[in-house]
């Protein structure tokens, strides 16, 4: 209830749930800060009284004396470099002054199939409304109302959806929906008061994204049993309604990113954003590195040379993303190539170029201000809320597509 689902295509009512994603804990912190709040339109929003407020205000990265479960379910059925980057974070996060303890969740093994369960059921009954007639894709060539709907379903759902349908429609039918659905809902609400238990005596638990590093694309289908079994620790959170938050923990000795996520209590999405914030300042997982910087800003001159069409060009550093309402993010903004000019006035000014007729418009502030502008180049737009402060670089291409303030082509 703390962001509004009002627009949100459903797929499982009682487990949906939107955050952000973003650079760095602190742009989500930014963008938590615009996202939530009451919303009218939406009927399970929870009043203003009830919200945590002023999330970026409240990074202090203080974590003494918090108190941090990892279950021992990680000890079996995890890849041994994911297990081990759950472990360091565990003991960087108590260097940091964090109490951290050992707590048995033997409940997961009940949250794959609970889930399934009730996500398909959900998604059988919502998606029904994408037959063609008012939502969404219309096939063609049909001859009467039965084959439009035949068709339209069998073109525009894929096989993965298609068979969450009839997964979804056989639990619901008559004979099964008690022994399925029914149970599952019960499961779910055991599982959640499993939880309430542990929130008892912590403050947040420690859990791996996944049991193992990303697989190569297209390997997840061979195997759709492992693929689901790899939402063990995440989709714990939508049964449970919780806060999570996944962050870069480290590598596999095949380069790839572990991720590591903080689950916290109901309505404790402060103090999870506080302790994913504390470690990312205690490490350099996210590109903080300058010689990182050096590396964008080189891949920066090497792309602008090689195709001069990129009227704008904003390079966003590693860690961080230009959002709506964001400070402190740091900034550099680069524009060049066929008679594009700004002047950028650190003491509230703006930057005005052209290209081709085409105007750019950008309002720079100084350090911890909002900084807003619009661009249009060959007629796409670019808009943006970045935060100025020097030394580092800012990065965003735009190519015939448009870009909003969150950085997102659209």
């Amino acid at each position: 209830g703390t962001v509004s689902r009002y627009g949100l295509i459903a797929y499982a009512s009682s487990l949906d749930q939107i955050g952000p994603i973003a650079r760095d804990v602190a742009d989500c912190a930014a963008m938590m800060d615009i996202l939530s709040g009451k919303d009218e339109k939406d009927g399970t929003s929870l009043p203003d009284s009830m919200q945590p407020k002023d999330y970026l205000a409240g990074l202090d990265g203080n974590i003494c004396g918090t108190r941090i479960a990892v279950p021992d379910c990680i000890e079996e059925g995890v890849e041994d470099d994911v297990r081990q980057a759950t472990l360091d974070m565990a003991g960087i996060l108590e260097s940091a002054g964090a109490k951290i303890s050992r707590v048995s969740m033997s409940f997961l093994q009940y949250v794959i199939p609970t889930y399934y369960i009730i996500a398909a059921a959900e998604a059988s009954s919502n998606l029904s409304r994408f037959d063609g007639v008012k939502y969404g894709f219309r096939a063609e060539g049909y001859e009467d109302l039965m084959e439009m709907y035949c068709k339209t379903r069998a073109e525009g759902f894929g096989s993965e959806v298609k068979k969450r349908i009839l997964l979804g429609t056989f639990v619901l039918s008559s004979g099964y929906y008690d022994a399925y659905y029914k149970k599952a809902l019960q499961v779910k609400a055991l599982i959640k008061k499993a939880f309430d238990e542990i929130f008892r005596t912590c403050d947040a638990i420690l859990l791996p994204a996944a049991p193992t590093t990303a697989p190569k694309l297209g390997d997840s289908f061979k195997d759709p049993l492992q693929m689901y079994l790899s939402d063990i620790f995440t989709v714990s959170v939508n049964i449970a309604g919780l806060p999570g938050l996944s962050v870069p923990a480290g590598f596999d000795k095949a380069g790839m990113p572990i991720g590591v996520q903080i689950i916290g209590p109901a309505l404790g999405d402060q103090k999870v954003l506080n302790i994913g914030y504390a470690f990312q300042q205690m490490t350099d997982f996210i590109g903080n590195d300058p010689a990182v910087r050096k590396a964008y800003y080189a891949d920066f001159q090497q792309a602008l040379a090689a195709d001069p069409a990129y009227a704008f060009i904003c390079y966003i550093d590693a860690n961080y993303v230009a959002v709506d309402g964001l400070q402190g993010i740091a900034a550099d903004t680069v524009l060049g190539h066929h008679g594009v000019g700004a002047e950028a006035l650190h003491a509230g000014g703006q930057g005005r170029g052209s290209h081709h007729g085409h105007h750019l418009h950008a309002g720079l502030f100084p350090h911890l201000h909002i900084v807003g502008g619009t661009a249009g180049a060959g007629g796409h737009h670019f808009h943006a809320q970045l935060a100025h402060e020097l030394g580092h670089l800012a990065r965003a291409r735009i190519h015939q597509h448009d870009v909003d303030a969150d950085g997102l082509a659209r």
